[in-house]
This record gives C-alpha cells, sequence and structure tokens, in this order.
C-alpha cells in the first residue's frame, strides 16, 4: 500500500519535496542506474510585496502567478567495481507563457558530473562539480567544483574538502587565472556515539572575487544530530578579515555566529516537525571596523515556504533571500534574524496526506530594519494525494502576514505597507 510508505517517511523529506534526494548506491556492481524528478508548478499570489499601490509603468498589474515544468534526471555509471561516475542536469524552470519549445528550445543546466574511487576499505576520494554541504547546511550548501577525501573508521567518518565556489566575476575564456577565485576548504569529523552523529568542522574561505577586496574567513560547525534525524542542533562560528570594507579602505574584522535546531516526532500517522534559526546582527554602524552578519549558504532546515525557500520548487523568491545581500556564492542579512516553525502532517487512510505549516519571523537588529522588528506570519496548508510511490500531486494553499521589517525592504513605494500577501501553488510530481 502507498500509505504504508507515506507513513515510513511522513516526517522527512518526501517524493513530492524538493528537499528529496533520490538514493544513490555508493557502491554497487559494474552497471548503470537512472533516476530523475519530473514535476511542473503552477504558482499565484496576490501581489510581489506587501504594497498595494501601483507601481509606477506597471501594466502587469501586481499578482505573480506561472506555470513551469522543469526535470532533473541523473545517472550513475559504475564501469569497474569501486569506480563511479555521476551526472545530473536540470531542463528548466522552463516558463509555459516565456519558452519556445520549437524556436528556442528548453532551459537546461547541467548541476553535477564527478567521479569517485573507492580506497580500498578506508575511505573515497571524489573530484568535480558535486553537492559540498558542511554538516549544519548553514554554511556550506552548494553545488561547486569540489575534492572530496574521506576516511571511514569504526564509529565515524574524517573528510577532507577543497574546491572552488561560484561567484560573479568573469574573467574571460583564455584570459582566466586564480587571482580572483574563492576557495574554500576544511576538514569534517562525523562520530558516531549512542545513536547520535557529533559533527565537529573546520573550515578556510579565500574570497578573491571583489578586486583588491580580499576576504579571509575562518568557519568552525559544532553540533549533533539524532541517526535517524529525529533530532539536530549546530552552530556556526565565523571569525576573519575583509580587506577595504571599511570606510576609507580600512579593513573590516568579521565576526559573526549561527544556531539552528530542531527536531521530528511520529506518532502513528501523525508527523511533528519543528525548527528554529538565529543569525546574528551586524552592529548599528556600517562601514565601521566591525562586520558581525554572518555568510551563509541561504539554505536551512525551516518548513516554511514563504519565509524561507520553497522546497516544493525553490525560485529564490522567499522573503529571506530578497532581504538578503548577495557576495558571492553567500548570502548575508545585516539586520539578522529569528526564524520559528512548526509542521504538522498527517497520512489519511488511502493514499493522501495532509500538511499544516505555521512559523514567524523577526530581525534581531530593528535599527537595520527602519526600527522594525517583525517580518511576518506564514500559515500553509498543504494536500498531497500519491498515484502511485512514484507519483502525486499537489495543492498548497498559502498566506504571509508581513511585518514592517519586511516591508522595509521588499516595498517598492510605500517602505511601511503590510498588506496580506496570499496565493497558492498546484503541483504534479513525477520521481524514478
Amino acid at each position: 500500500m502507498i500509505s504504508l510508505l507515506l507513513l515510513a517517511a511522513l516526517a522527512a523529506p518526501h517524493p513530492l519535496n524538493e528537499a528529496w534526494q533520490p538514493p544513490i548506491k555508493r557502491w554497487q556492481a559494474r552497471g548503470v542506474s537512472v533516476h530523475g524528478r519530473l514535476a511542473t508548478i503552477g504558482v499565484y499570489y496576490n501581489d510581489a510585496d506587501f504594497d498595494e499601490a501601483p507601481r509606477y509603468l506597471d501594466p502587469s498589474g501586481p499578482s505573480v502567478g506561472q506555470i513551469a515544468t522543469f526535470f532533473r534526471p541523473g545517472v550513475t555509471l559504475t564501469p569497474q567495481e569501486g569506480t563511479q561516475i555521476y551526472y545530473q542536469a536540470e531542463l528548466g524552470w522552463s516558463v509555459w507563457s516565456q519558452r519556445d519549445a520549437e524556436a528556442e528550445g528548453l532551459d537546461a543546466y547541467h548541476r553535477e558530473i564527478w567521479a569517485q574511487q573507492r580506497l580500498d576499505d578506508w575511505g573515497a576520494l571524489r573530484v568535480g562539480y558535486q553537492r559540498i554541504e558542511d554538516p549544519s547546511g548553514l554554511f556550506l550548501n552548494h553545488r561547486a567544483g569540489a575534492a572530496r577525501l574521506t576516511y571511514t573508521y569504526q564509529g565515524g567518518e574524517l573528510a577532507l574538502l577543497g574546491g572552488v565556489t561560484p561567484d560573479d566575476t568573469a574573467e574571460g575564456l583564455g584570459e582566466d587565472n586564480f587571482e580572483h577565485d574563492s576557495a574554500v576548504g576544511g576538514l569534517a569529523l562525523q562520530h558516531t556515539a549512542g545513536g547520535l552523529l557529533l559533527d565537529l568542522a573546520g573550515y578556510g574561505l579565500w574570497d578573491h572575487h571583489i578586486v583588491d577586496r580580499p576576504l579571509t574567513l575562518g568557519v568552525l560547525v559544532l553540533g549533533l544530530r539524532r541517526a535517524d534525524g529525529a533530532l539536530w542542533a549546530h552552530a556556526v562560528l565565523q571569525r576573519g578579515e575583509w580587506a577595504g570594507a571599511a570606510l576609507g579602505g580600512g579593513a573590516q574584522r568579521l565576526a559573526a555566529w549561527a544556531a539552528q535546531a530542531g527536531g521530528a516526532l511520529e506518532l502513528g500517522r501523525l508527523s511533528i516537525v519543528i525548527n528554529g534559526l538565529l543569525s546574528a546582527p551586524d552592529d548599528d554602524h556600517d562601514g565601521n571596523d566591525l562586520n558581525a552578519a554572518p555568510l551563509l549558504s541561504g539554505r536551512d532546515a525551516s518548513s516554511t515556504l514563504l519565509l524561507t525557500e520553497d522546497e516544493y520548487g525553490d525560485r529564490r523568491q522567499d522573503v529571506s533571500a530578497r532581504m538578503s545581500a548577495r557576495l558571492g556564492a553567500f548570502t548575508t542579512q545585516r539586520a539578522g534574524r529569528a526564524v520559528a516553525d512548526l509542521a504538522l502532517g498527517y497520512a489519511f487512510e488511502g493514499d493522501y496526506v495532509m500538511r499544516l505549516i505555521g512559523g514567524a519571523a523577526m530581525v534581531l537588529s530593528p535599527r537595520h530594519a527602519l526600527d522594525q522588528r517583525l517580518i511576518g506570519v506564514e500559515l500553509g496548508w498543504i494536500h498531497e494525494l500519491y498515484f502511485n510511490p512514484t507519483t502525486g500531486a499537489y495543492l498548497m494553499g498559502q498566506l504571509l502576514l508581513p511585518g514592517g521589517a519586511a516591508a522595509a525592504y521588499l516595498n517598492e513605494v510605500n517602505a511601511a505597507a503590510t498588506q496580506p500577501l496570499y496565493g497558492g501553488q498546484l503541483g504534479l510530481v513525477t520521481h524514478f
């Protein structure tokens, strides 16, 4: 029964959710395995911000809506036992009203391509464009060119990482060198003790993508997790220096932190997931010799879909992303933020799951948000219907009651307006 499969993973990332990843066998016999995710999603919201005033020269009106399709296929090749080659692409986000498939084709992206070699029985080496992630996912949670060497011992794993994070500095074919690249490296230990995974990791970031303003950052990640995914708690500490970032061309000292904790509980057909996130704010003086706002990946474990990234189909249009500034491959938010959320799921008889999501967010430094503190309160009501173990549809209703802090950052006309944002999504998802 499909309902039994739903109960087995009710509180975990599920097939209709983008956070779900198909299982890739770490080692297998010679052969080929293929998997993928195909989704068509329609979205509608009454506005793009929280101000009902018409924008200048905006004949399209304030509402936001589109229907788009994307396909994310992946293939794992095993030419010899102990050797793997992995490739993943994405066809889309192809918006029905914008892409002429016959005249110009659909959008296409190469997401991952790497090779992995098993090293006897003690570890493995993976090289190529791959997913890199620190134990918390708060600092590193990217796809980037990297090499990862893992050493496995009884009770844990030690991983050495070195790579280059993508940035927006185009140096030109034939003129490219390492002068303005951004390198990242580090060592991560995961040790198992009594059903808990203890995480300890240290990373270095050397960001030279801004000419004459190099940034050097050290990052320490501490935390623990339950092996079954029912509990997680991590802290991220950052210290470094950003040359030329202060007024007058002086160096700016970086001293920041972020933390996240949560848990998941299954009670029969009911699932409960909670999460809390904190990121430090900068001080009140922009351009002085201290920057206390952390550099983060922009991804977290929150269940909210408007306040934080939308795992059903992330378009980087959530409130947190729009309130943040980009610095190379990372985001930073000088006002800081606190996000707390609760998600309830219930698997009914048959193949139907209902989910309720509630969350609230605020800034930690109102001085950076026109003296406003509340970002907003989000409510979501999601219905999922599974036709078989690989295909399902979902219908989502969403409401965001914005606060003055979000209005200060996102509104284009009246920075104090807090018109509610409402809308929803409808999607059909197939995975294999």
